[in-house]
């Protein structure tokens, strides 16, 4: 398992994630495996996201983001390995 944390800027929201009070009513859903955010935090369209699960489908997941043109500006803040609970 591995959790990476990375920001980037000015990028339109993650797939799947809309915010509260959203017309729909219906709360975001969550994958299976999280290769959705585990956390996100959006201030003026900047984002810093942490993405956790498998090591090999989060490291792929974040080489697809960073080679998005969607996305600017991203950078890895900190990856850490560790056990899944």
């Amino acid at each position: 398992m591995i959790r990476l944390a990375y920001f980037q800027l000015h990028c339109p929201p993650p797939a799947g994630l809309r915010p509260r009070g959203h017309p729909d009513g219906e709360p975001p859903q969550q994958p299976a495996v999280r290769q959705s955010p585990a956390c996100s935090i959006h201030h003026k369209g900047d984002y810093l996201q942490i993405l956790e699960g498998p090591t090999e489908p989060v490291l792929r997941v974040f080489a697809a983001i960073a080679k998005d043109p969607r996305h600017t500006g991203v950078t890895e803040i900190f990856s850490r390995t560790h056990q899944q609970a």
